[in-house]
């Protein structure tokens, strides 16, 4: 799924769905620390880790970017009303 489609998506939930989303990915990101930073190898946030691991970690980066953007945009939107 694109980063566009991602984001509509996520318009489309309660905030109590994108707050528990928000924590599963908070939670996955944790895990891929716990099983692929290594302490005499550059970690996860320095590119390391294996490819895959990498290419999660960057794609959970860009959905927690994006859940955050939108919780951000709903408090805005209820503080303006």
């Amino acid at each position: 799924m694109d980063d566009t489609a991602y984001s509509q998506e996520l318009m489309t939930k309660t905030m109590d769905e994108l707050t528990t989303d928000l924590q599963k990915i908070y939670d996955r990101i944790e895990l891929l620390f716990t099983l692929h930073n290594s302490l005499d190898d550059l970690d996860l946030t320095q590119g390391g880790g294996t490819p895959e691991a990498q290419t999660e970690y960057q794609q959970l980066l860009v959905h927690q970017r994006l859940m955050v953007e939108e919780i951000d945009r709903r408090h805005v939107m209820e503080m303006l009303k």
